[in-house]
């Protein structure tokens, strides 16, 4: 039986989740949010500021640590998202952990989220949490 608290956590989470998914893309969305799980979102540009529109998102887990960190590209499913036309998205019931943010150039071609310094952007998603990414630019070969 649920208690009142239990109640009230769902609803302030569906609340919560309703104002996440204000004016991001229909394609983005993968349901219900379920409980323990996280939340990103945040909007693609390219170097000279222009969204990319109409793009497959991918993310990829972190595994190790330190200078042993590695991930798997996998573009052929997974967790994901496609952009809008002013290159926003939003992915849901992502799983907890660290994970590196792809751009689907085509078939098995990414590119990775990058930081100034070279490496991989890397974000964190907490359970019951949303990650913001905010805008972000994105190098395309």
């Amino acid at each position: 039986m649920y208690n009142r608290r239990k109640i009230l956590r769902i609803c302030v989470l569906g609340l919560f989740l309703v104002g996440c998914s204000a004016g991001t893309p229909q394609a983005a969305q993968t349901g219900v949010q379920s409980q323990g799980m996280g939340l990103l979102r945040g909007q693609l540009l390219s170097e000279n500021n222009q969204p990319l529109a109409n793009r497959t998102v991918r993310l990829a887990a972190m595994y190790g640590e330190g200078a042993t960190q590695a991930y798997i590209s996998d573009d052929s499913g997974g967790i994901g998202g496609v952009t809008d036309a002013s290159g926003t998205f939003a992915i849901s019931n992502i799983p907890p952990g660290r994970y590196v943010i792809l751009l689907v150039i085509r078939e098995g071609v990414s590119v990775a989220l990058m930081q100034k310094n070279g490496t991989e952007r890397v974000v964190e998603i907490r359970a019951d949490a949303l990650e913001d990414l905010g805008p972000a630019t994105i190098s395309l070969p």
